[in-house]
């Protein structure tokens, strides 16, 4: 019976979402959204916080489309069907990473985004770096990247390059699995992919050497699984300029376990710590120097 009423759901979604208009839907999503964090806020019952996760999440199963709204006051297009993206527009996404991108970013910087998706953090550093500093954003899926781009051209902002392509250890070809979920879990290690497609790949390091880019300043990488190649194929930006790094992890931080990628910071001279339960923060040492092994 439990799986029935899944199904009966997700099938009403999908044939509601065709008779009402994107704004309705918009709302009527964002309002489901707001009544989960309100239960999670009053400690409700596991078991009512479920359901309304349920029906939230599920809301992905609408048909596609765009809603113009905003986010930090700018206009933004968000994917009506991608319910991680209605956190966007209620500010509550990663707000330590948010807040520690904004900290850091200063007049005439040069910032990486890798992983950008829509483009919240690369709206947020566009703004903070100035027309006089510059903002590389990679993202691979072209279906993301079209709404990153027009979230760069409705706000004016001349001071992003957009690179179409996944950040790897070397350049070349690459499958990408675009996530049922959502498109924040799309990634080349994807788990739940509708489906796979190529997109180019290259590594940081070809990337800002090819755009002339002379001194990087941030980077912040948000790649599914993929940090190891990504940091590898930043070796020569990790020895010249020394960034600092922000970045979802995707395992342990120390220890003999601690995440390959980790361990090829902390081999580079960085001290890596954490800012919050899924994210850390790579920090140059004053006193050392070195690039990725």
């Amino acid at each position: 019976m439990k799986e029935l009423l899944k199904t009966g759901y997700r099938q009403g979604v999908r044939i509601l979402s065709h008779q009402l208009p994107k704004v309705a839907l918009f709302h009527a999503s964002l309002l489901l959204r707001k009544l989960g964090l309100g239960l999670k806020n009053v400690s409700a019952p596991a078991a009512v916080q479920r359901v309304a996760d349920f029906l939230f999440y599920n809301l992905r199963h609408m048909r596609p489309g765009l809603v113009r709204t905003r986010v930090r006051g700018e206009q933004f297009f968000i994917q009506l069907n991608d319910p991680c993206q209605y956190d966007l527009v209620l500010g509550i996404h990663e707000p330590e990473v948010a807040e520690f991108i904004e900290s850091e970013l200063r007049n005439g910087m040069t910032f990486v985004d890798v992983g950008p998706n829509v483009g919240y953090y690369t709206l947020l550093g566009a703004r903070r770096v100035g027309t006089s500093g510059k903002v590389i954003a990679l993202e691979p899926d072209p279906e993301v990247l079209a709404i990153l781009r027009k979230n760069i051209a409705i706000n004016l902002l001349s001071n992003v390059q957009v690179v179409h392509g996944a950040a790897s250890r070397t350049c070349g070809q690459a499958r990408l699995g675009r996530a049922r979920s959502s498109s924040y879990s799309t990634g080349l290690y994807c788990e739940d992919a509708a489906n796979w497609i190529e997109v180019p790949r290259y590594s940081l390091d070809s990337v800002i050497g090819r755009l002339n880019v002379s001194r990087v300043d941030l980077i912040k990488l948000d790649v599914e699984g993929a940090e190891l190649e990504v940091i590898e194929g930043m070796s020569e930006i990790l020895r010249s300029d020394r960034p600092k790094l922000i970045m979802e992890l995707h395992g342990q931080l120390d220890g003999p376990g601690a995440h390959r990628a980790v361990q090829k910071l902390k081999r580079a001279g960085y001290a890596v710590r954490y800012i919050s339960g899924s994210h850390i923060v790579g920090e140059p040492n004053l006193t050392q120097s070195g690039g990725v092994e």
